[in-house]
């Protein structure tokens, strides 16, 4: 073999090595920044999640129409009619008729999965109601899985169910 082969042959294998180095470091870079967004993520939405449901579930029956109308301000489109039409329907009348007011604190919260775009929260949610009759406040604790989608570079709640 001559060393013009053999000079050849060492130029082809860095080239090849240069291009494995280069895939396997562009590899590495996106898992790091796919994982880092995850992150942001989970930091982003969470604190969304917790105060969309301190809003939702808590109220007084005095200001819950202007409440309600703020809290819509954290939910995806589709999310917020059918919130709409349940707060008009059942929350606001009943809150009224019985004069609620309701504490709704979260005790607890955690992200069960997280994308760059959508995450899920489980909230634990405590509530404290009392109405006309104090002899039948309430105190509540529930779970709720609130489903997040992130939309113009804004966290909204996308959904919420009760566990």
């Amino acid at each position: 073999m001559s060393a013009r082969s053999r000079d050849r042959y060492l130029l082809i294998g860095a080239c090849l090595l240069l291009v494995a180095a280069v895939a396997v470091g562009s590899w590495v870079g996106y898992g790091y920044l796919r994982d880092q967004r995850a992150e942001q993520a989970r930091e982003d939405s969470l604190v969304v999640a917790r105060r969309a449901v301190e809003g939702m579930f808590g109220y007084n029956f005095k200001t819950i129409d202007t409440q309600m109308a703020e809290v819509t301000e954290d939910m995806t489109d589709d999310f917020k009619a059918d919130w709409k039409k349940v707060t008009e329907t059942v929350l606001a009348p009943g809150a009224k008729e019985k004069e609620l007011v309701v504490q709704a604190t979260v005790t607890g919260s955690g992200v069960i999965r997280a994308e760059a775009d959508h995450t899920e929260v489980m909230i634990f949610l405590n509530q404290r109601s009392t109405g006309k009759d104090p002899a039948k406040g309430t105190y509540d604790a529930s779970r709720l899985k609130v489903q997040l989608d992130r939309e113009d570079g804004r966290w909204l709640v996308a959904d919420v169910d009760p566990i």
